[in-house]
């Protein structure tokens, strides 16, 4: 497996999939099993701040040109877009059964959307910046979201 400079490097639940966000702004996706690099989202927006795997792996999100990007990584094709935040995307998190996404922008948002149709289903205010990580507690119910001011916000979906 070769291509450019990576920043990081993540592997899929499963262990099927590597991702890499490189120095060009690019992202790679690679199956381990054959070493075949399997897609590459080059949207020239630069450094790409985070991506998630979805919790089996076949899907993975990342911020793009055009909004956010939900990749099947078993075809290599776009699934959906997912548009609303202004500005850069900061964050992103699959809910524990795949089903919604979490992500924060620079617009201080942290929005909720269901994947089954690519509908945004909440907003939450989480201050100047957005968050800078996301994360769901285990059975789904809450996202955890730290801000650049030190803070965790501690929003409640269901």
């Amino acid at each position: 497996m070769t291509g450019n400079a990576s920043y990081t490097v993540r592997v899929s639940g499963r262990g099927r999939h590597v991702v890499t966000s490189s120095s060009d702004g690019s992202l790679r996706a690679w199956d381990v099993r054959t070493g075949r690099q399997t897609l590459v989202l080059d949207e020239g927006i630069g450094y790409i701040y985070d991506y998630a795997f979805s919790p089996d792996g076949r899907r993975m999100a990342a911020p793009g040109r055009g909004g956010i990007l939900v990749w099947n990584l078993e075809t290599g094709k776009l699934e959906t877009t997912l548009l609303g935040h202004e500005g850069g995307v900061t964050a992103l998190a699959f809910h524990p059964d795949g089903k919604f996404l979490a992500t924060s922008g620079a617009d201080g948002t942290v929005r909720v959307w269901d994947l089954s149709g690519g509908a945004e289903i909440k907003r939450f205010e989480a201050g100047s910046g957005g968050a800078s990580r996301l994360a769901w507690e285990p059975l789904g119910r809450r996202i955890l979201a730290p801000g650049s001011d030190g803070s965790l916000r501690i929003f409640g979906v269901k």
